[in-house]
């Protein structure tokens, strides 16, 4: 098998993977509970799992791009933050399916949902 260069790549899988691991969590916990409440961080939460994906696109693209002998490390660190963003995106799947079942509210596509929506107001 062959040997890559070290390389200390501009991008932090490490918590990208604690953030999406923790949205599965809450998202599993909120389904388990009825907790719509719970359900709604977990899409909060998406949106910085979002935001690094999109850094982690950037900076390891202009790497690829200026150091071209890192491209098969910064190749898989972009393969698996976009695995992670899928991973985040799963579980906050979950949790619009928990805010439908608890409240009857379809929070799908409002990205800038902050509180949660009135299980009781007529629309």
């Amino acid at each position: 098998m062959d040997q890559m260069a070290q390389a200390d790549l501009p991008v932090d899988i490490p918590r990208m993977a604690s953030l999406a691991a923790d949205m599965v969590r809450r998202s599993l916990q909120s389904f388990i509970e009825a907790d719509a409440q719970m359900a709604l961080t977990v899409l909060t939460m998406d949106d910085a799992v979002d935001a690094m994906n999109r850094a982690a696109y950037k900076a390891l693209t202009k790497l690829m791009a200026e150091e071209s002998h890192l491209a098969p490390q910064a190749l898989n660190a972009l393969m698996i933050s976009r695995n992670l963003e899928r991973v985040a995106d799963h579980a906050t799947n979950i949790a619009e399916d928990v805010i439908f079942w608890v409240q009857g509210t379809d929070v799908r596509h409002h990205k800038s949902l902050k509180t949660a929506p009135d299980p009781h107001a007529m629309g």
